[in-house]
C-alpha cells in the first residue's frame, strides 16, 4: 500500500522522515542559493556595432552574453563577453549586414570568411 508520503528511491520504498534522512545521507551538503556563485570564465571581449534600424531588436533580444550597450550617431555599440568566439558566431551572422564586428580583429576576420562562403552555396 502506498501512502502520500511514500517515495521510491533506488527501487526501495522510503516513508516520511526516513526519506528525508536517506536523501540527506546520499546528498553532499550543498551551499545555499544565496552563497552560490557560478564560475564566470567568459574572458574574451567582443565589440559589435548594430545599425539603428535593428537596434531595438538587439535590445529586446536579451542575449545572455551582452555586458553593455551604448547608442550613438553611428548605431548601437554592444560589448559582450564569451568563453570562445564560436559561441556567438551564429548569433552575429543572424543579424546579416546590420552588424559590424569592431573587435577583436580575429573574430572580424572569421565573420568575413563565413560571409564569403555564403554566396558560393547559392
Amino acid at each position: 500500500m502506498r501512502t502520500s508520503c511514500s517515495r521510491i528511491r533506488h527501487g526501495v520504498e522510503v516513508r516520511g522522515s526516513l526519506h528525508r534522512k536517506a536523501t540527506a545521507a546520499l546528498s553532499p551538503a550543498a551551499p545555499s542559493r544565496r552563497e552560490y556563485t557560478p564560475l564566470d570564465d567568459r574572458h574574451l571581449r567582443v565589440c559589435l556595432r548594430f545599425n539603428h534600424d535593428i537596434a531595438d531588436k538587439v535590445k529586446e533580444s536579451n542575449y545572455h552574453f551582452i555586458e553593455g550597450m551604448k547608442e550613438h550617431q553611428d548605431g548601437l555599440d554592444v560589448v559582450l563577453r564569451v568563453r570562445q568566439l564560436d559561441e556567438m558566431l551564429q548569433w552575429v551572422l543572424s543579424w546579416g549586414a546590420g552588424v559590424i564586428v569592431l573587435e577583436p580583429e580575429s573574430f572580424r576576420n572569421r565573420i568575413r570568411e563565413e560571409a564569403r562562403k555564403i554566396p558560393k552555396r547559392y
